[in-house]
């Protein structure tokens, strides 16, 4: 449980609902308005003495995003303590994570399409307001009850200027990175790629490269996978496009 005095006169911490390398997460309500948060807790192990690039990074960008309703919107964030280098304060999905979902194999093809319209409309969003996220994957994207995705964890986002074009760092999650995040000159496309593997694998369950190396997930750029001969004619189509 969260240590934080600061922290606990303003939320009350209700439960753990996401614990990873990076941050924990807990539900908790905002004691002031009886709003439901979730409150991310970042791990300071993890990062150098100094750093708060993470939890500036995700504000900055969050500070553009905040208005889309497919992408998860920050409140603010709480001064760190000995534990934890930054509270970050966010809006509270309560349908858990895709990842979850697909724990249990491929979704139905309804659920499969809308959420992808739900993550590609929040990724126009952003590439409009010069955000490329770089790490869209199953983990990141949140559902409600009401089967609405949103976009989450814009940690490792890169906010472009109007100078430049290209991001040139590397970041994001292996599986879901396309070939040009590796060569670190890539720009907003890198988001589309990996919303391309999302919808793969929501359909259908699996990924579509079996590459066990980043050698082999580099070659990626030229590989054209086959959509399984089960689905929709339009579903095979859209994948293939992606």
């Amino acid at each position: 449980m969260l240590e934080n005095v600061g922290l606990h006169e303003k939320y009350a911490i209700d439960r753990l609902v996401g614990n990873g390398s990076f941050s924990i997460v807990y539900r908790a309500t905002e004691r002031s308005c009886g709003r439901t948060v979730a409150v991310k807790a970042l791990r300071r192990e993890v990062y150098d003495s100094t750093s708060h690039q993470y939890a500036d990074s995700e504000v900055c960008a969050m500070g553009r995003l905040w208005s889309h309703p497919n992408i998860v919107s920050v409140h603010t964030v709480e001064p760190g303590d000995d534990d934890y280098i930054a509270y970050i304060v966010m809006e509270y999905v309560d349908g858990g994570s895709l990842r979850r979902q697909l724990q249990g194999g491929a979704l139905h093809i309804r659920d499969a399409l809308a959420y992808a319209y739900d993550i590609c409309a929040s990724l126009a969003y952003a590439h409009g307001e010069k955000v490329v996220h770089r790490d869209v994957k199953p983990r990141n994207v949140l559902l409600t009850s009401s089967r609405v995705a949103k976009v989450s964890d814009f940690g490792v986002a890169q906010v472009r200027d109007v100078h430049h074009d290209y991001a040139s760092t590397f970041a994001g999650t292996r599986r879901y990175m396309a070939p040009e995040q590796y060569e670190e000159k890539y720009d907003h496309r890198v988001d589309i790629y990996a919303a391309g593997i999302l919808l793969w694998e929501m359909a259908t369950g699996e990924y579509p490269f079996m590459a066990a190396s980043q050698d082999l997930i580099r070659r990626a750029k030229d590989a054209e996978p086959e959509p399984p001969s089960w689905l929709p004619d339009d579903v095979r189509g859209i994948l293939r496009s992606s």
